[in-house]
């Protein structure tokens, strides 16, 4: 299951960074709600909030040893890992593959998805192997803190 997940994501991210290419670039920019969300055009040659740009090798090195670890802990860890743990880490594998597909065949990440909730916050554009990524992270990180809630035994991870 969590092999269908990972490349679900990498597909959606894909797909819909494709077609905001496609479309955004040819047409412009696209308001929705009163401009609180926009689909927006950006090439991202940086991580979050467009920190070390132009250090391209650097992800891509960061990224090959993410999704290797994350991937020999989910083959040989799979029947003792619970569900919760299985999907966030295919949500961060995921959009992990995502991202870097554009670094590898572009040099930058697609970013298309802009929301400005709050007029004085300058919140990044993004894109869906991020909100992936957001997700599984924050999945992890709420299993890690509070383990006894989805271990029986309570556990640690």
């Amino acid at each position: 299951m969590t092999f269908i997940i990972i490349i679900t994501i990498v597909l959606f991210d894909q797909i819909t960074k494709y077609l905001a290419v496609k479309n955004i670039v040819l047409n412009g920019n696209y308001k929705f709600f009163n401009g609180l969300l926009e689909f927006k055009y950006v090439k991202n040659y940086g991580a979050a909030f467009g920190i070390l740009q132009e250090k391209k090798w650097i992800f891509i090195v960061i990224t090959i040893v993410v999704i290797c670890v994350f991937m020999l802990y989910l083959v040989k860890y799979n029947s003792e890992t619970n569900l919760l743990k299985k999907t966030a880490l295919s949500f961060l594998i995921g959009g992990a593959i995502g991202n870097f597909i554009d670094r590898i065949r572009l040099g930058y990440v697609v970013d298309f998805i802009k929301i400005d909730l709050i007029k004085s916050i300058n919140f990044p554009v993004f894109n869906i192997a991020d909100i992936f990524i957001v997700i599984g992270t924050i999945l992890l990180m709420i299993i890690t803190i509070f383990p006894q809630k989805f271990f029986s035994n309570g556990e640690n991870i």
